[in-house]
């Protein structure tokens, strides 16, 4: 008799699937692309004053990165558990940079920071998952307080007011979880099917010989 098991969220032996060092990369490439259109649009076209220098520091990281990673690593490398972590993490950490120096939580953007964790919750294992997740919530409870706010063209700082910030915090934090639980439990139920499949077909091909 057969029966049906449903991947659990918190399985011991669920492991992170080996992810394409050009996929990861491409996503980063992306993510610098939009952080400097983000920026051009809100200074040029809304008059935001933001400290292009902090700012250009941060996204510089992220393209040194990728470029040191095209000459010495070939773009079909798989990467193991440790090598996806850090790779994510660091994305984390330069986009919360990147964050705080254009006024934390009062960034409309700031909601992205939940990116990389939802790509995490799909390619790696539950213990790096929670090390990603935990780094974002860190991050995002720091901007609070600390970060560069951002002015008009006349001086005057852009602000949420304090209920409303707590409430974006609160609802990144929310985000955080919920997508990163969502994620991985349909990654895992995608990964338990395929194998699944897998394995019947190889009963298969042993009853056709």
């Amino acid at each position: 008799m057969m029966t049906e098991t449903t991947p659990s969220l918190f399985s011991a032996n669920q492991t992170g699937r080996r992810v394409r060092l050009r996929t990861l990369t491409v996503l980063r490439w992306a993510a610098v692309a939009g952080q400097i259109v983000a920026i051009a649009v809100s200074q040029r076209f809304f008059g935001v004053q933001i400290e292009l220098g902090l700012c250009a520091v941060a996204i510089g990281a992220s393209i040194i990165a990728n470029v040191v990673i095209h000459f010495v690593f070939p773009e079909n490398r798989r990467l193991n558990e440790r090598e996806a972590t850090l790779m994510l993490a660091f994305d984390i950490l330069q986009l919360g940079i990147l964050l705080m120096v254009t006024g934390g939580l009062n960034n409309p953007f700031a909601m992205l920071i939940v990116a990389p964790v939802t790509v995490g919750a799909m390619v790696l294992s539950l213990r790096s998952t929670l090390v990603i997740g935990t780094a974002a919530v860190v991050l995002v409870t720091i901007m609070t307080w600390l970060h560069v706010p951002l002015r008009t063209a006349a001086g005057e700082v852009l602000a949420l007011p304090d209920v409303f910030e707590l409430g974006h915090w609160a609802a990144i934090l929310i985000a955080i979880v919920f997508v990163g639980v969502y994620t991985r439990q349909v990654s895992a139920e995608i990964q338990s099917m395929a194998q699944g499949l897998l394995v019947l077909h190889q009963k298969v091909i042993l009853l056709l010989h």
